[in-house]
Formats: C-alpha cells, structure tokens, sequence
C-alpha cells in the first residue's frame, strides 16, 4: 500500500512554533516545501534548499543538499534538485532532521524531523496538516517603506541602547575623517586619537549610569522571561528547553529586554554561563551563542580565565566552514572586546595555517584592526 510520511517543521530559532504535515512518500522535495510555506502562511516565492547538517551557520558542509537552484541550471557538484528528488529519497529514517531553508535573502529556516511513517487513506488529501502549534510570524513585517534603509528605524532603539547607538556612530565618523586626513605621522595620530578617547569618556560614563539605572528597574516581561530568571536564579541545570527560550528572548524577538538580559551578564551569573555554554556543546558553530559568550569572555578578562573561555571560542571556530559565518565570528570575537584582542587572532592565525579559507579571513581582519585601519573598519 502507499505510505505517507509525517514530519515536523519547526521554525529553526523558536522551536516551540511547528507544523506536522502528512504528504505522500512519493511526493517531492518541492511539494513538501510548497506545503511547509503554505503552512505557515507564507508566499511560496523565494528559492529553497533542504541540508542534511542541521545548522544555521554550517548547512553548505552538508553532505547531502538538494536545492531549487539545481533544477535552474545552477549546478554544483553533489547538489541534487528539488524538482525531481522525493521525499522518501531524502528522508529515509524516522527521527532524521535536516534544516530547510527558504529564502536566502532573508533566511527562514525550519528544522525538519520525521515523525513516522503511515498508509495513505483512502479519498484523504495530501499534504495535510496534522497538528499546529504557536502562531506564525509574518513574512514580510509591515515597516514603514521610508525607514527601511535605517537599521534604527526598523528596529526603534530606547534608553541607553539609543544613546549608545548615538555615541558610536559619532566616535566611527570621528575616526574616519582622522583617517582620511591622512599623512599623519604616528604621534599625531596617537595623540589625536588619545584626544577624542578623551572627550569620548564624559559620554560612556553617562550611559553606564543610564545602563545601571535600567538594570535596576529591569523585570521579565512575559512567561518565557520569567521562566529564564528562575533559571538564572536557581539551581537547575541547562536544557535543550531553558536554550531555545534564549534563543527566542534573546536573538528572535524584535523587543528583546536588553536590561534584564544585561543585569544578569554583567552579575557574570553562573547560571546563565553554563546555559550559553550547554548551548555551544550542542551547537558549537551557532553566531549567536559565540556573539553571548564573547560578550561574557570580555567580562572575564581580568579574572585569570580567558585561556578557558578562549578555548571555548577556538572550538566554535573549528566548526564553523561557511566563510561568512566564520568572518562574522571573527569579528564578534574582535570588536566584542574593550581592547584590540591580536593575541586571540594570532592564535587562530597559527591554528588555520593550513586552511585556505579561514587563513585569508584572519590575515584580512588582523590588517583591517591593525591601529592605522581600524577606523576604517568601524566606519564599514
């Protein structure tokens, strides 16, 4: 008799929003990718692909891709398409995952489970949704067409984030015209650099103080915040649970509590620590998780810890191959710091010698945050 295949597609950054969807073993990879857009609402209008390693900044290692782009033509070796592949040729266990990815402009991305295997029924339609759970987010958000060319504008900053924003921007544009002077000697330009750092310090001490303030006043604002305090405040061990909720407050919504979330990295909460650390054993290559734990690395740089916590980062880089993410990670790790950290470059300089990708990008960013360019680098 015919089978079915039940899968689950759950939304990659809040795992607790999924779609289980019945659709003919027989059926497509395209099919099933028409269906899993459907089902979240969205418009089937962007390019796709299906990857058997389940990671956001990882999945071109996979070692099986199937892709829209093989069926236009644009081929590369061991990618197969879409059009052609079915399902039961990708997805042949029950259990097996692999990430979905639609849209690589804005990169929505779905983790794709089987659940299990059935008999198609008799005058049933397929695909069909079998089970739903947490609403939707909107494809397109509604922001004003005006504004978003500005990161600002689409994403309004408040408090002592604003005022941040506000400062650094005037501190990069600062360094930019210094650089673009030029024939400065390195005196001059130490001791105008040493002059704006100076006048820069009556600012950076106003929004410390404005950041205390917050932290102070700061409270969870919904179930999901209130469960992670209670983890931070507690005793529990880190779960695969407690880590998507992170994941959710901290990188997936637009109205992240910066203050709360701040209160408790710069307390250096143990607790929280250990979360973001659970967090890069179960996803050593995750942007995300490196950017929080380079943030909680600087805190630490005076406490006699950084060869632990350095070690930590040197693992995520060792399993980061997409050479975007990796310049991402490499760059968290650089500006993350309240001082140019050469020495954490020079170490991964002398770990990926061998490696012709990783080798060029370090050796690119050690000169960009040489003290001559890093100007150049802050301005973009």
């Amino acid at each position: 008799m015919a089978t079915t295949h039940k899968l689950r597609a759950k939304l990659f950054f809040n795992k607790k929003t999924y779609r289980d969807i019945e659709i003919k073993s027989s059926a497509t990879l395209y099919n099933l990718a028409s269906a899993i857009i459907d089902s979240f609402g969205f418009d089937f209008d962007h390019a796709f692909g299906f990857y058997s390693k389940c990671s956001a900044g990882s999945y071109y290692d996979s070692d099986e891709r199937y892709e829209l782009f093989a069926d236009m033509g644009e081929v590369e070796a061991n990618v197969k398409g879409v059009k052609k592949t079915a399902i039961s040729v990708a997805f042949r266990t029950e259990k097996q995952k692999m990430l979905f990815l639609f849209d690589y402009g804005d990169d929505w991305m779905f983790e794709i489970e089987v659940l299990g295997f059935g008999e198609q029924e008799k005058g049933a339609k397929y695909p069909r949704v079998i089970k739903s759970k947490g609403d939707a987010p909107e494809q397109y958000p509604d922001f004003e067409e005006e504004d978003d060319e500005e990161l600002g504008d689409l994403f309004p900053l408040e408090g002592s984030i604003a005022k941040k924003a506000e400062i650094q921007n005037y501190f990069f544009q600062e360094i930019s015209k210094i650089m673009e002077a030029g024939n400065l000697s390195e005196e001059e330009l130490h001791k105008k650099m040493e002059e704006l750092s100076l006048k820069m310090e009556g600012n950076i001490a106003a929004i410390e103080a404005m950041e205390i303030e917050e932290e102070n006043t700061a409270n969870p604002e919904n179930k999901n915040q209130k469960e992670l305090v209670k983890f931070f405040e507690g005793k529990q061990k880190p779960n695969e649970e407690l880590l998507e909720l992170w994941l959710e407050e901290k990188w997936g919504s637009l109205n992240q509590n910066f203050p709360l979330f701040r209160k408790y990295i710069k307390q250096k909460n143990k607790q929280l620590e250990s979360l973001v650390a659970f967090g890069l054993d179960e996803k050593p290559d995750s942007v995300e998780l490196i950017n929080d734990f380079a943030y909680i690395y600087n805190l630490y740089e005076m406490d006699g810890r950084r060869p632990e916590l350095e070690k930590r980062l040197i693992n995520g880089c060792d399993a980061i191959n997409d050479p975007d993410a990796f310049k991402e990670v490499l760059s968290i790790t650089v500006l993350e710091f309240s001082e140019l950290d050469q020495n954490i470059l020079g170490t991964l300089k002398e770990r990926y010698k061998a490696n012709k990708m990783k080798s060029k990008i370090i050796k690119d960013l050690m000169k960009d945050t040489a003290p001559a360019n890093f100007g150049k680098l802050l301005a973009g």
